[in-house]
C-alpha cells in the first residue's frame, strides 16, 4: 500500500477532526500509511504540495499518485484511503 501525505495546519477545526477519528477508528495499516506535513513544522513542504497539488483547503490526503482528497468527513477518509 502506498503513502498518503496529509497537509495539517494549527487552528483548524477541520483537521482536528480528522486526526481524531485517524487516531481512534482507523486500523493500524491505515494509520501506518500515513505521513503529516504540518504546515507551522514544516512550512516549506507544506507550501510546496499546496502548490503543485493547487490545493484550497486542509485537511487535505495526497496520494502517491497525485489523487486528491480535501475533506474532513470520516467517510470520505476512510474510503480515499481503502481505494488503491
Amino acid at each position: 500500500m502506498s503513502k498518503v501525505i496529509m497537509l495539517t495546519k494549527d487552528n483548524c477545526p477541520f483537521c482536528a477532526i480528522a486526526k481524531r477519528f485517524i487516531e481512534s477508528c482507523l486500523d493500524e495499516d491505515q494509520v501506518s500509511r500515513l505521513e503529516y506535513v504540518h504546515r507551522e513544522t514544516n512550512l516549506a513542504r507544506y507550501e510546496y504540495l499546496y502548490k503543485k497539488h493547487n490545493i484550497a483547503t486542509v485537511p487535505s490526503f495526497i496520494k502517491e499518485n497525485g489523487e486528491v482528497l480535501s475533506d474532513s468527513k470520516p467517510s470520505a477518509i476512510t474510503e480515499f484511503l481503502e481505494e488503491e
